[in-house]
């Protein structure tokens, strides 16, 4: 049986370290509704990499400090409706 995460006294802390990360987005093509409104399909797809630091208390045997790389990968798909307004002047 796993312990609960909280409940375990030896862990001081957990932190997260961003690091840089890479995004696309295609606009695929438009569909024109009328005069006004245009209809986006807007794809994107984007990774991040985090660092978790855990550090545990000094006092209990092994590593006071442990460092785990998480990769992240997000894929997004959104419709956007595009209005154009009349230009005055």
């Amino acid at each position: 049986m796993k312990n609960n995460f909280q409940s375990n006294t030896d862990l001081l802390s957990v932190e997260t370290v961003d690091d840089l990360g890479l995004g696309v987005a295609f606009v695929l093509p438009d569909l024109r509704l009328n005069n006004r409104l245009n209809l986006r399909h807007i794809f994107s797809i984007n990774t991040i990499q985090r660092n978790i630091i855990y550090r545990f208390d000094p006092a209990i045997d092994g590593p006071s400090e442990v460092k785990q790389t998480v990769e992240s990968w997000f894929v997004e798909s959104a419709f956007h409706i595009k209005y154009r307004a009349d230009r005055i002047n």
